[in-house]
């Protein structure tokens, strides 16, 4: 049976708002269906050789990540694993999932990514929320994490 996931008792957060110049419906599709999530997800220097969805309220999610040498925020090999549940699926509009790390400090401790999508002149905007972290230090290093991740898309939306 496996063990419920720790909820943080701190609850520190962090928001980020970026804009792409991509339609709403295929930013959307990059944050839930695997082809396209395979182009961006994590950080500069990892790949993403393990993605499961499955796109529903209370469906799950599954992530193993593989730093590469270009990554600065583990040894080349590293490998990372990602899980949660989504629970809130408003296509095109909003997406909320729980965010589960499988190893490190943080692991077991479930957290909560909610992303608001906004169509404006063409372009996407997006508002992500990153709650329930454990502490200011958490939340600096996702915020770090969903930053270069958010470059990534960039890049994958644009063609770059």
């Amino acid at each position: 049976m496996k063990e419920p996931a720790k909820v943080s008792p701190r609850g520190s957060s962090l928001q980020l708002t970026r804009r792409f110049r991509a339609p709403r419906e295929r930013v959307f599709r990059a944050f839930t269906e695997v082809e396209r999530l395979r182009h961006w997800w994590g950080p500069t220097g990892y790949t993403l050789p393990t993605a499961e969805v499955d796109l529903r309220p209370g469906g799950g999610y599954r992530f193993e990540m593989v730093a590469g040498s270009g990554s600065v925020q583990a040894a080349p090999g590293t490998l990372l694993r990602l899980s949660g549940t989504f629970r809130e699926i408003r296509p095109f509009d909003r997406l909320a999932y729980t965010f589960v790390w499988g190893q490190g400090d943080w692991a077991g401790i479930e957290t909560l990514v909610t992303i608001e999508f906004r169509e404006i002149g063409g372009e996407t905007e997006i508002t992500l929320t990153h709650a329930a972290l454990p502490d200011d230090a958490s939340a600096a290093a996702h915020r770090r994490g969903w930053d270069s991740a958010l470059d990534r898309l960039d890049d994958t939306l644009t063609g770059r």
